[in-house]
């Protein structure tokens, strides 16, 4: 061993056992960075791929490609979107108390994220009406931070909620159940 040189691990000896040269710190980083990069494209790609899935009225694939990425890749700041589609897809297939659930875990996570907030308030008024109240709570907080979400065209076409949603949105904007 050279001055100044750390101690050989187990896995250095093993690798040059092998003929595998030991990854330095720097080069660890970059293959974890490289790794890490690699899952994110492919995430997107399937958050793409559930979202065509969603237009072309797919709905079990869809849920099924954002639980994928959700559970996949949950230490991806993406995974936060598939969350999201996966409590919407979870609506449009009719599992309204798991949606609700899924939805209010992410209202705690994303808190301060629009799209959560207007989702809850829609559902929450359709699906809970002695939750009104908590429902334009949601509401509130939701035009807080985006107010576009008042316009259902812009939400069908933007973000790409399934028709159930948008009906629930509707409902919540016309006051109606």
């Amino acid at each position: 061993m050279l001055v100044g040189e750390p101690p050989a691990s187990d896995n250095d000896t093993n690798s040059r056992a092998v003929g595998v040269p030991p990854l330095s710190a720097r080069g660890a980083a970059r293959a974890l960075a490289d790794s890490t990069a690699t899952r994110a494209e492919k995430a997107l790609r399937l958050l793409a791929s559930a979202r065509s899935a969603v237009d072309q009225g797919r709905y079990e694939q869809a849920l099924l490609t954002f639980s994928q990425v959700a559970t996949e890749d949950a230490d991806l700041a993406l995974a936060a979107y598939a969350r999201m589609g996966r409590a919407l897809m979870l609506y449009q297939t009719g599992n309204t108390r798991e949606a609700l659930l899924a939805l209010e875990d992410e209202e705690v996570s994303l808190r301060g994220a629009a799209e959560v907030h207007a989702a809850l308030a829609a559902l929450l008024w359709v699906e809970k009406p002695g939750l009104a109240f908590r429902a334009e709570q949601q509401w509130a907080v939701a035009r807080e931070f985006d107010t576009r979400y008042s316009d259902v065209a812009w939400v069908a076409a933007n973000k790409h909620w399934p028709p159930r949603a948008l009906d629930a949105l509707t409902q919540f904007l016309r006051l109606e159940r």
